[in-house]
């Protein structure tokens, strides 16, 4: 099970939150029904669309 929660993340930047998210969360999916022994427990990725910096923790259950 994936939990995740997004951190500072501006009102400007909330628009591009879902597709973000979306992508981001099914890379990692795949990346970890793949290679469940090999992938690290906590991801953390940045991204910054229109100077804005979108911080996303992902923790692996």
């Amino acid at each position: 099970m994936l939990k995740y929660k997004w951190k500072r993340l501006s009102k400007q930047a909330s628009i591009f939150k879902k597709e973000y998210e979306k992508a981001l969360l099914a890379k990692l999916k795949r990346r970890y029904e793949d290679n469940k022994e090999a992938f690290e427990t906590q991801h953390s990725e940045k991204k910054i669309c229109n100077g804005h910096v979108l911080k996303l923790k992902i923790t692996i259950y």
